[in-house]
């Protein structure tokens, strides 16, 4: 399955729309759908931590880059790509149980920020009640 860095950018109609560029917060596109291709792609690797520790961590970046440079969508941007791709390799039935696990493991950390910045915003709402109904579910599966 190819992998597009692709970005959804909502914007008011009466704003410029915002074009993110992924070198201006950091890290090289290569490295991020590298990253990106062995977590959802079940490369079941031998240091599943150190990966997801890197792909976490660049992602982060990124999302605090674009908080400070006042760019709530685009951190939320971000945020989410976490988020879906982390669920994605969580879900992959082709992956070993261990690496499922690991993403699951991780993918609480991508929850909880995203959880911290809608509840931040009365209008995400909406959002954060999807959120937690979807982690919540997810959460049953995994731990039985």
């Amino acid at each position: 399955m190819p992998i597009h860095a692709t970005f959804v950018i909502n914007t008011p109609p009466q704003a410029q729309p915002q074009t993110p560029h992924l070198l201006s917060v950091g890290p090289s596109t290569e490295a991020l759908l590298r990253l990106e291709h062995s977590i959802t792609q079940a490369n079941n690797s031998a240091a599943p931590d150190a990966l997801l520790n890197e792909y976490l961590d660049l992602v982060l970046t990124c999302a605090a880059s674009a908080g400070e440079r006042h760019l709530p969508a685009l951190q939320e941007s971000w945020l989410t790509r976490l988020y879906m791709t982390l669920r994605q390799a969580a879900l992959n039935p082709q992956a070993c149980p261990h690496w499922r696990q690991s993403c699951f493991d991780y993918l609480y950390q991508a929850f909880f920020v995203l959880k911290h910045l809608y509840t931040g915003v009365p209008s995400q709402r909406r959002k954060l009640r999807g959120l937690t109904h979807e982690f919540s579910t997810l959460s049953r599966l995994f731990t039985g």
